[in-house]
């Protein structure tokens, strides 16, 4: 049989590495003749190559699995950050400029290895440029739900309403309620990276839109049972070339997550010993950034309610690694502050700094998940059928939030702080503004959940309904496997 070989490029952050990675294991795994390449920048390459050589229990597929790099330089270690987010024009700039390295690692390995097709992310759009110069068809990963996929594609018409920037948030009061398959939107829906961008930004989002049409297919990790009018409406405008393939995290089981964080499997233990859905897990994923004031106050909340709780808070969760950018507190102090709260928390509270996420909220101990709105987060969440109360912090966290506590009812979100704020997500606009969300609001919104019998029933028997649905979606048969199997068919033919 005839080898196929496939590259693969992921944006350089967990949050992407993690479904491209869960993406070309299903495709190796379905057949021995697959061989795949992903292509990292060299500070990402290194975390993952020592990942691969002291995993307990590797893969067997990885012996088809084959890591090179390319030079960036931005080191992230730990992949896209805080400080990336911060100065998003200069990153994607950066980004972009790596197309000189492709081309050169392309014609190292090409024609000899006769790539069937380059898999890159949707946030490396250049990528397009670079397989049509090598004749190689491109396929996009959509590491994000349909829905934003579809905003992001009608960007123009968002732009031409003046509806994005979203300058003066607080002072909108338009709907985007013109984008075909999705709910009408607020303003403080659209996604946080288009209020108040500046212009180069908004020009580099317009300029990446219309090359979604040049991809061979683009693979969605979604299900579309989840957002059916939503892959309708973008299949209307791209063919069915647009596809479900999620999600992605259920392909594999966790244990074989390759993280550029070391996990701390002592949490499992832990949980082990708690009541059936008693827990409180609370995650911010890998980029966010908290103030030292929403620290105090998240703090507060949690020992004021002594609700078992799970908290990852990660070395730089407070402690900015940029701090003429964010703001910083002394390492020193955040160690000091830590070892007092866990003192007074230990009889019923676990920190740890980095937690193995899917078998965390799949552990029958853990009732609610407090979440940034993170798409892998989210979609761990419904897999696992565990209610969520949505904390976004920036990218097109908000939408998602939006859309899992409105339209999904899957969980809850911070509404009505201020007078102001009746149409707006509370956390958006603390970050906005500087603010924080007080204990009170966190423990009221906590205690919905765990507490509330209605409300937490009505939410837990959602979950459990979604979680049923996205399993059977990847299972054999399902609407993300027959699309899977349809794509492998043509990999396999290598005709697009």
């Amino acid at each position: 049989m005839s080898q196929v070989h496939i590259l693969a490029m992921p944006f350089p952050g967990q949050g992407h590495i993690s479904p491209m990675l869960n993406l070309v294991k299903h495709l190796i795994s379905r057949s021995t003749s697959v061989v795949v390449t992903i292509v990292n920048i060299d500070s990402i390459h290194r975390k993952l190559h020592a990942a691969t050589q002291t995993s307990p229990s590797p893969s067997p597929s990885f012996d088809q699995l084959r890591f090179v790099s390319i030079p960036f330089h931005w080191s992230i270690p730990h992949g896209f950050d805080a400080y990336c987010m911060q100065n998003m024009v200069s990153f994607m700039e950066a980004a972009e400029s790596m197309n000189v390295e492709l081309e050169k690692l392309l014609r190292e390995l090409h024609p000899s290895s006769n790539f069937c097709c380059l898999i890159s992310d949707y946030f490396l759009p250049w990528t397009q440029r670079v397989a049509d110069k090598f004749g190689i068809p491109r396929v996009a990963l959509w590491c994000g739900c349909a829905a934003w996929s579809s905003l992001e594609f009608h960007i123009q018409d968002m732009v031409s309403r003046n509806h994005v920037p979203v300058l003066e948030l607080d002072q909108a009061s338009f709907l985007v309620d013109y984008i075909p398959g999705l709910p009408p939107l607020h303003p403080a829906d659209i996604p946080t990276y288009l209020h108040t961008a500046s212009e180069r930004w908004i020009q580099m989002i317009v300029e990446r839109a219309p090359l979604i049409r040049q991809a061979a297919w683009v693979l969605v990790d979604s299900f579309s049972e989840l957002e059916p009018q939503v892959f309708e409406a973008m299949q209307q405008r791209l063919g069915h070339k647009f596809v479900s393939v999620g999600p992605l995290s259920l392909l594999h089981s966790s244990s074989s997550t390759i993280a550029l964080r070391p996990a701390d499997e002592q949490c499992l233990e832990w949980l082990d010993g708690q009541a059936p859905a008693s827990v409180v897990y609370i995650s911010f994923g890998s980029n966010a950034v908290l103030s030292v004031d929403q620290f105090e106050e998240l703090a507060e909340a949690l020992e004021a309610m002594k609700q078992p709780f799970l908290w990852v808070i990660r070395p730089e969760l407070v402690t900015a690694a940029r701090p003429d950018v964010l703001p910083r507190l002394d390492e020193s102090d955040v160690e000091q502050r830590k070892a007092a709260f866990l003192e007074r928390t230990r009889n019923f509270g676990f920190v740890t700094a980095w937690s193995p996420q899917l078998k965390v909220l799949s552990h029958a101990a853990v009732g609610c998940f407090v979440t940034h709105c993170g798409w892998n987060s989210i979609q761990e969440s419904i897999a696992s059928g565990v209610p969520m109360v949505g904390w976004p912090w920036a990218a097109e966290q908000n939408l998602n939030c939006k859309l899992m506590a409105e339209d999904w009812k899957l969980g809850l979100r911070f509404r009505q702080v201020t007078d102001t704020d009746t149409d707006t997500t509370a956390a958006v606009n603390a970050a906005k503004r500087g603010g924080v969300i007080k204990s009170v609001q966190i423990q009221k919104i906590i205690r919905e959940i765990v507490e509330d019998h209605e409300v937490a029933a009505e939410l837990r028997a959602k979950a459990k309904q979604m979680k049923d649905v996205a399993r059977a979606a990847v299972a054999n048969g399902g609407s993300s496997f027959q699309n899977l199997s349809r794509f492998c068919e043509e990999l396999a033919a290598t005709s697009f």
